[in-house]
């Protein structure tokens, strides 16, 4: 019998942030159906407490490429221009 799979940080974090935004990019407002297609990304990629929900946001797999860890609002302000 193999062993129970354990959720790492990650997938808390995952799972945390999924419950309180639902499978909705962040960035451009796509509703999304399966959660292959997005990722947890950070608001700010200079915080130390990675697994903090407070500062992560739901955003799909294509923006948060685009986004090439810009802080958020350069990634908006370019986006929207």
């Amino acid at each position: 019998m193999a062993a129970p799979k354990r959720k790492t940080d990650r997938d808390a974090l995952f799972e945390a942030v999924t419950n309180r935004d639902g499978l909705v990019c962040f960035m451009c407002g796509t509703a999304h159906s399966r959660a292959s297609t997005m990722m947890v990304t950070q608001i700010d990629h200079d915080d130390e407490d990675v697994t903090n929900p407070d500062n992560a946001i739901m955003a799909c797999k294509t923006c948060v490429r685009s986004r090439d860890k810009r802080p958020l609002m350069a990634y908006m302000k370019l986006r929207f221009n």
